[in-house]
């Protein structure tokens, strides 16, 4: 026969225990997995939604004209080069980037005014005045 001291100390060895380390890892991982992501995407919604007050949503195509001078929205096609592994190996790649455009030529930055992306990938075209003031 088993005294009431022993099914305790089973039952907390067997189940209690157990159940505890399980409690303290779920919370440990909501801790430092979930929250902090949570924390990311509010952050990435508050600047998305900054970008958006602030500056102009564009498509493909768009025209503007900028002190006299004519600026379109298009994709441009760019090389990159990048160095892998440890005997400075350079690999070129190719990309495509929506980009402002000059006079046919691909430019990041004209008097000031710039594209930006917002987290979801969507463009807006901004003044130096609403880049300042995402900042």
């Amino acid at each position: 026969m088993t005294s009431k001291s022993t099914k305790f100390w089973d039952f907390y060895i067997n189940f209690l225990v157990p159940f505890s380390i399980f409690l303290a890892v779920s919370f440990f991982c909501v801790a430092v997995v979930v929250l902090p992501a949570e924390i990311m995407i509010e952050n990435d919604r508050k600047q998305d939604e900054k970008i958006a007050n602030s500056c102009q949503s564009v498509s493909q195509g768009d025209v503007f004209t900028i002190d006299g001078t004519e600026v379109t929205i298009g994709t441009a096609y760019a090389t990159g080069y990048r160095t892998v592994g440890g005997k400075g190996l350079k690999v070129e790649y190719h990309y495509y980037v929506t980009s402002l455009f000059v006079n046919g030529t691909p430019v990041l930055d004209f008097h000031g005014y710039r594209l930006i992306a917002n987290s979801q990938g969507k463009q807006y075209f901004c003044s130096p005045e609403s880049i300042e003031s995402l900042h």
